[in-house]
């Protein structure tokens, strides 16, 4: 009889993750040749683009329509949704989304990304962004919440297995870093800026600093930020901030596709990174592949991120006045810091081939 496997990504539906999610679908298309593999996903329209091969798909519409529904899912629906359709006996069921549900299974496993419970946020940081400091306290909740059923906890660096590892043990917490695509600069005429800080403006991402920290730099230097300032209080707050400053060295360059960031990357003189927590921060991986110098926070995930990698200068992302004279360091011509040691606590997995071989080995 072949061996079932449900990879359960209902609450997936853009940014980092949906990247994570169609290559794991890739890897889990080649085993589908052998197994009967199925992907729990929140709707058609998010995974239209993608080949599934041999693997069915099954879609819950109403997993994001409120943390109420996703709970409800991972807690009871998808028991339910089980024996609706006869599908008990599971050898594997793969979380993609952090929460570890209640299913009957042989054995589970689940990829947590969400770094919301290293967040200290303050009363005042609610009023700025209220779901942010929710999830924050109830991911401390959630996350543990069948944690122990788990063969294996997926993260994708080792500072963030370190809160897995108290549960489940450092034998069945496994690194899998994130699977880079090769990039190329693109031949465009858009402006240039000196330093490019790609990122949503999320509490986290630290824009209100960055911009303070520009506040006393040169007004030639020039800095782009990729938000308009309308997308909600956050953005809002660092748009008016510059206004009543009078700052006119700071670019608000709007939301941009992959490619035009790649191409504002390839061409400014340095990315600034100042967000204060990562599961991985992309755009330093995509700096590094364009070999541009980094400024970027001197936090754990930076440096699992950085890797060996000499152009970098580090700044506490908590001081403004560390950020600027980082900031300063670079342009007085100043020899990088270079890269920061870090340890190698867990298992390494190095492709989604390696990591769903290691996923079924465990018996």
């Amino acid at each position: 009889m072949k061996e079932t496997i449900v990879v359960s990504a209902t609450n997936i539906v853009d940014g980092g993750m949906l990247t994570i999610l169609e290559q794991a679908v890739s890897a889990f298309k080649i085993v589908a040749e052998r197994s009967r593999v199925i992907f729990l996903v929140a709707n058609s329209e998010v995974v239209n683009n993608f080949d599934f091969g041999h693997i069915e798909v099954f879609c819950f519409p109403l997993s994001k329509k409120s943390w109420f529904y996703r709970v409800y899912f991972e807690y009871h629906g998808f028991k339910r949704w089980q024996i609706k359709n006869n599908i008990l006996n599971i050898d594997l069921w793969f979380s993609l989304h952090d929460m570890t549900p209640s299913v009957k299974a042989a054995r589970q496993a689940v990829y947590c990304h969400n770094p919301s419970m290293y967040l200290d946020l303050s009363f005042r940081d609610f009023i700025l962004a209220p779901k942010l400091f929710l999830f924050s306290k109830l991911y401390n909740f959630l996350y543990v919440i069948n944690l122990r059923k788990n063969i294996k906890v997926v993260v994708q660096q080792h500072w963030l297995g370190d809160f897995f590892s108290n549960y489940v043990g450092v034998e069945s917490v496994v690194v899998a870093r994130p699977v880079l695509e090769n990039i190329r600069s693109f031949d465009s005429h858009s402006e240039v800026v000196d330093f490019f800080y790609p990122a949503f403006p999320r509490l986290f991402k630290n824009h209100l600093n960055l911009v303070k920290a520009f506040e006393g730099i040169d007004d030639v230097v020039s800095l782009g930020i990729t938000i308009s300032g309308s997308e909600n209080k956050v953005a809002s707050r660092v748009k008016s901030y510059c206004d009543h400053s009078n700052l006119r060295n700071v670019y608000f360059l709007g939301s941009m596709s992959r490619n035009a960031v790649i191409d504002r990357l390839s061409r400014c003189k340095a990315l600034v990174f100042p967000s204060l927590i990562e599961t991985w921060g992309l755009p330093i991986s995509e700096a590094i592949q364009l070999n541009k110098p980094i400024l970027v926070a001197d936090r754990p995930y930076a440096h699992e991120t950085v890797g060996d990698y000499a152009n970098v200068y580090w700044f506490d992302p908590d001081s403004v006045e560390s950020l600027s004279a980082c900031v300063r360091r670079f342009l007085s011509g100043a020899v990088p810091d270079g890269p920061r040691a870090y340890k190698r606590t867990y298992k390494e997995k190095r492709s989604w081939a390696e990591l769903i071989d290691d996923l079924l080995g465990v018996r």
